[in-house]
């Protein structure tokens, strides 16, 4: 039902049309600048349910270069989001609890990934938390919006 895959020129009119709850732009990057060009470290993935595109991310292959909690063997996930319209349903977290799979295939020499989330969202991080990330406890205070929880998880073993 909900699978992951690279995004695609022809994912681009289905990603225009996704919604973001009101003041969750913040936490987010829209549609926009999704498709637009991205550099080569920031790799672009959909979220679909069947061939229905309901959310992206994108994979940061550079993130430990930027974030020192994150070891050189791990990637950043960010700018994850799930259609305003779709959200509820477990949709966001069907797909993060695929994403262990799904990293470690097209990864493979990578060993966990890792994220940050505001702390003004928790429901973001109960839905990471209920997908199997783990908590590291520790804040990262550089973010534009605010402190920000550091999750982890580790897909080595999954």
């Amino acid at each position: 039902m909900i699978h992951i895959e690279p995004y695609a020129p022809h994912h681009t009119s289905q990603i225009i049309s996704l919604k973001i709850a009101d003041g969750q732009e913040r936490f987010t990057l829209l549609p926009e600048g999704f498709i637009s060009e991205s550099p080569p470290h920031l790799h672009r993935h959909v979220i679909l349910l069947e061939e229905t595109v309901i959310g992206y991310f994108r994979i940061d292959t550079a993130y430990p270069e930027n974030y020192p909690f994150c070891p050189q063997t791990s990637l950043g996930l960010r700018a994850l989001l799930i259609d305003s319209r779709q959200q509820g349903k477990g949709y966001g977290q069907a797909a993060m609890a695929a994403l262990p799979t799904y990293l470690r295939d097209i990864y493979p020499d990578h060993h966990a990934v890792y994220l940050t989330v505001n702390c003004q969202n928790p429901v973001a991080h109960r839905c990471y938390i209920k997908a199997g990330f783990d908590d590291t406890k520790e804040l990262y205070l550089g973010g534009p919006a605010g402190p920000q929880h550091i999750m982890r998880m580790d897909f080595i073993n999954r």
